[in-house]
């Protein structure tokens, strides 16, 4: 089906806003790449990566550089971005704030897509290969995305609204764009960039 609805952006710090009309007004935040959820590796399921970024750069070693191993080192739970970050958490407390807490897992994210930088990726060692990335993400998401949809209720209703009205979506970065967003024209209809994580979302549900 082609995505002939309302065009929607999307990341880690939306703005709240129920535009779907599930009384879900976080909905974009809970699609983005920052939000929490266990996805497991295909290839080796005793591998967990924390959240989507995470996926994403684990993905990034694994389909296109000389060092596919280091993919799941930096980016699984037991890495040491993940680790860091549990430690963080310990520190809280058992009943920590949940604004504080809620921070903790924005930095995580960022700590994620940082590593997966063009300059963290010199700095491992490994030689990147942007156009094999880009011309093999988007069906590898897909598993990934299929495991949360599968098992993630309040994530499967979103994205079956998106269906339902035939949602345009799109990954946003508030920093530098990169192959995974695009940018939302002042029109509100023109998209520009790759957007391949809004395109990978989308054919989740049958949308182009």
């Amino acid at each position: 089906m082609i995505a002939t609805g309302p065009t929607y952006s999307f990341y880690y710090k939306s703005p709240a806003k129920d535009d779907l009309k599930l009384k879900e007004k976080n909905w974009r935040r809970i699609i983005s790449s920052f939000a929490s959820f266990m996805f497991k590796d295909p290839n080796n399921t005793s591998v967990v990566y924390p959240n989507l970024e995470a996926v994403i750069g684990a993905l990034r070693y694994q389909l296109a550089t000389n060092k596919p191993e280091l993919g799941a080192q930096i980016f699984s739970v037991t890495g040491n971005i993940y680790q860091k970050y549990l430690d963080s958490k310990r520190a809280l407390g058992e009943v920590p704030d949940q604004d504080e807490l809620a921070k903790l897992r924005d930095d995580l994210g960022i700590a994620m897509r940082d590593a997966q930088k063009p300059a963290a990726i010199k700095k491992s060692g490994a030689v990147f290969g942007a156009g094999k990335f880009e011309d093999l993400v988007v069906d590898e998401l897909m598993g990934y995305l299929k495991q949360r949809y599968a098992d993630d209720a309040l994530f499967r209703k979103i994205m079956d609204a998106v269906k339902a009205q035939l949602v345009r979506l799109v990954a946003y970065s508030a920093t530098a764009d990169t192959e995974m967003t695009g940018t939302i024209g002042t029109d509100g209809i023109t998209v520009t960039g790759k957007n391949l994580l809004g395109r990978a979302m989308m054919k989740l549900v049958g949308l182009k």
